[in-house]
């Protein structure tokens, strides 16, 4: 419980200063005596029109009951734990502020309008800025802010805004102002950073080591939920309590292989708030991406480097000499230095190779040329038509 109110020490302060202002109110004449309450500061128009400007801001310190202070501190603590966080604490703090001023000075504005002056008093317009700083660190925030997701902060507001309307003696203009100016404030001042991706690879324990591996996994993960949220981190190693020790719930698994190391790459969803929220504003199934079929290996003992390991120097090995990895000798037979014979194909066996005969011109049979083996020769030489001399007579 201590350490959650650590991480939120500006709402805590405004809670605990509202009860103390309370208790002193109230043992000195009352919180629901209309003229002590005017007395300590509540708001009035008329007043403040005079010059007592400081009620718009000490107005927002006053409640009239226990069921008032009851009510606005509650709704304080629910969205305050969940904004400070995320816009910072200065940044709430301008905003509660500054929402409550807001708030004020519209009912003033409307009271001038209307003639209808009234003593008013609460912190139900700064609550309200912080309602509408939240209605957009929603939107920006891809529709979720730890377990409050847009459509729970809009039933919220709407459900405020309808009982306030519908009650008696509620100053609902401090409500629409606050509401409003802690909107225009957020968007001015909250400007939430680009989501991105993490890779790390850090030491497993086997080349690489350190002093104390398992504290830098934990540091890892502690860095990772406290100064990456919004971000995915995908994280490569190789032992079970190496990734025990990140402390965050991986959203996929991947197997593969580091050199000769079988390793898991694991994806982190940083995020604030539940799962499933997370999940459902992501428009995924609650059972989808479990770990996508693939099952964790069987952890493995931790031993701290170089403790109950053997080395071996590397045998050395002659030039041309090979050894298989399984480390079964190979036999190797030389080749037949006894000549083949090589006989007909109906002889040697399918598939056996007979080289081709060659013969030399030697062995070949020579047949003289004949003429008479000519077609339509007998022998002599004929040509095909007679050539005659031309004759050349004198004048030509």
């Amino acid at each position: 419980m201590l350490e959650e109110l650590k991480k939120q020490p500006v709402t805590v302060s405004l809670i605990l200063i509202n009860i103390l202002v309370f208790l002193a109110v109230e043992l000195t004449g009352g919180s629901e005596d209309t003229m002590h309450m005017l007395q300590c500061g509540a708001g009035y128009t008329p007043a403040i029109i005079q010059g007592e400007y400081y009620r718009i801001f000490t107005s927002m310190f006053l409640h009239f009951g226990p069921q008032h202070l009851g009510n606005n501190m509650l709704v304080l603590f629910v969205l305050g734990a969940r904004l400070e966080p995320k816009v910072g604490r200065l940044r709430y703090l301008l905003i509660y502020l500054l929402g409550g001023i807001g708030g004020n000075l519209l009912c003033v504005f409307l009271e001038l309008g209307s003639g209808d002056f009234a003593v008013s008093a609460g912190a139900s317009g700064a609550v309200f800025a912080v309602m509408g700083a939240m209605i957009y660190a929603v939107i920006r925030g891809r529709g979720h802010v730890k377990d409050l997701s847009t459509r729970q902060i809009l039933i919220m507001a709407g459900f405020s805004l309808y009982f306030g309307f519908t009650s008696e003696g509620v100053d609902n203009a401090a409500h629409v102002g606050g509401l409003i100016t802690g909107f225009i404030l957020a968007v001015l001042l909250y400007h939430p950073k680009k989501y991105g991706f993490i890779i790390s690879n850090p030491p497993y324990g086997e080349r690489i080591s350190t002093n104390n591996l398992l504290g830098l996994y934990q540091m890892i993960g502690e860095r990772l939920k406290h100064a990456f949220i919004g971000n995915t981190a995908w994280v490569l190693s190789y032992r079970e309590e190496c990734f025990d020790q990140i402390g965050l719930k991986p959203t996929a698994k991947i197997p593969l292989f580091n050199g000769a190391l079988e390793c898991e790459f694991r994806k982190y969803e940083i995020f604030d708030g539940k799962y499933k929220e997370f999940k459902k504003q992501e428009g995924e199934g609650e059972g989808e991406n479990e770990e996508s079929g693939f099952k964790s290996r069987e952890p493995r003992e931790f031993k701290p480097r170089g403790e109950g390991r053997d080395f071996k120097p590397r045998e050395s090995r002659k030039p041309g000499e090979f050894k298989s990895r399984d480390d079964r000798p190979r036999e190797f037979r030389p080749r037949d230095s006894k000549p083949r014979e090589f006989g007909s194909k109906e002889d040697r066996p399918r598939g056996e190779f007979k080289p081709r005969e060659f013969r030399k011109d030697g062995d070949r049979e020579r047949k003289p040329f004949d003429r008479e083996r000519r077609p339509g020769g007998s022998g002599e030489f004929k040509p095909k038509r007679e050539f005659k001399p031309r004759k050349r007579e004198d004048g030509e």
